[in-house]
């Protein structure tokens, strides 16, 4: 990527510390940051792809992606087939506030004044624990926040999916973001979420 973008130099990326993640971002101005971020959500996305999946993303192609993305603020086809539940549905709103999206989809913009936040999970059956990923744009696409972080004690997939979710909500009315698009990409969380009936499940 470097060889496209400006980026810090590796030497910035090495771990000094507990904390060496956010003193680097603390460096680097917006677009950077962005940039730097998108990179390592990627290379989170090719590590799920050898954990979860069949290992067939490659980095030419991640390169590719991302340039598409950086360039364009829409990413080239990025098929990667979901055997978890992730399986793709027709597109449905929920008052305004939700939608699932189609996969794979290029990202889209919200209306005036709305605030789309995208969310993820992932889920390893053998030891329970998981991983959450959000990335939150505004209007125009410029990132407000990205957020990852390790869960412990994991049921399954789907609660996974619903912590990140409520997660990503949750940050932004910290933040005071009103109007929220939230995107999910699990169909037991979008149908719940949807759902005008009480839901008594632990989900």
């Amino acid at each position: 990527m470097r060889e496209h973008q400006n980026l810090p130099p590796e030497k910035m990326f090495r771990n000094t510390g507990e904390n060496w993640l956010q003193l680097l971002l603390q460096q680097l101005d917006d677009k950077t940051r962005a940039k730097t971020l998108l990179i390592l959500c990627r290379s989170w996305h090719l590590r799920n792809d050898i954990v979860h999946n069949d290992g067939r993303e490659t980095i030419a192609g991640s390169v590719s992606f991302l340039r598409s993305y950086l360039t364009n603020g829409t990413p080239q086809s990025d098929v990667l087939e979901d055997h978890k539940g992730k399986q793709s549905l027709p597109t449905t709103t929920c008052t305004g506030t939700l939608t699932e999206r189609k996969a794979p989809t290029a990202w889209t913009k919200p209306p005036p004044g709305w605030t789309k936040v995208n969310s993820d999970g992932s889920f390893l059956q053998d030891d329970g624990t998981g991983g959450l990923g959000i990335i939150a744009r505004e209007c125009e696409g410029a990132v407000i926040f990205v957020d990852s972080s390790k869960l412990h004690h994991c049921e399954d997939a789907e609660k996974v999916e619903a912590k990140a979710a409520l997660q990503a909500v949750t940050l932004l009315g910290i933040l005071g973001h009103e109007k929220i698009i939230l995107e999910v990409d699990c169909a037991a969380v979008a149908t719940a979420l949807c759902a005008t009936t009480s839901d008594r499940s632990k989900l």
